[in-house]
């Protein structure tokens, strides 16, 4: 597997919402797109939520966090998630980046499924605590909103089962972020960890 571990290469875990609740949140953002100026919304196809990220891998690493993830495959059967509840880093008044977050018992079993990530190396961000959600937009900088605009939106109530995730590579160029799957992992069965797509 060509895990293709550049210097512009950056690598995390994503979990990845399936087609019909990203459609629902680009549906649910879509009113706040132009009344929210400043930030720079996301693509759908982009839509993730990311219990680790890593950062660089060297080609020794690579090949050792493969495996170290196939293990974390093994231990967990899947499970429902829900988003809940609108927010933003650092906060809905001044926000810099704009989520949905996981909530409830789906709040729980993303966290500890977080953690065991946590174990493995390399550990770029250990000791970041998690707060399990799924960003929608950002700005280079905190930016004034009245929280009530987004806060009272409705929340699509979409929850999913989580059968996989994914190791993703995210580059950086003069266009902007682009990612790209280079394997996935099905939980409960730690051989079907596959090379991923264009």
């Amino acid at each position: 597997m060509d895990i293709q571990t550049v210097n512009n290469s950056r690598f995390f875990v994503g979990i990845v919402p399936p087609q019909p609740l990203k459609e629902a949140i680009l549906q649910a953002t879509k009113p706040y797109r132009q009344r929210l100026h400043g930030f720079r919304w996301l693509s759908a196809q982009t839509y993730h939520i990311t219990p680790r990220f890593f950062g660089h891998l060297t080609a020794d690493e690579a090949p050792v966090l493969v495996d170290q993830l196939n293990r974390i495959a093994a231990l967990f059967q899947p499970f429902t998630l829900q988003l809940t509840q609108w927010g933003g880093f650092p906060n809905l008044r001044r926000p810099r980046v704009l989520w949905l977050g996981v909530g409830g018992k789906s709040a729980s079993l993303l966290t500890n499924f977080a953690a065991e990530m946590g174990g493995i190396s390399p550990t770029s961000d250990n000791h970041k605590p998690f707060y399990p959600h799924l960003s929608v937009a950002r700005s280079r900088s905190p930016l004034p909103l009245c929280a009530t605009k987004l806060s009272q939106a409705p929340v699509p109530d979409l929850p999913w089962q989580v059968e996989q995730f994914h190791l993703i590579r995210s580059t950086l160029d003069g266009q902007g972020t682009h990612y790209k799957t280079v394997a996935t992992f099905s939980l409960g069965a730690p051989s079907t960890q596959e090379k991923g797509g264009d």
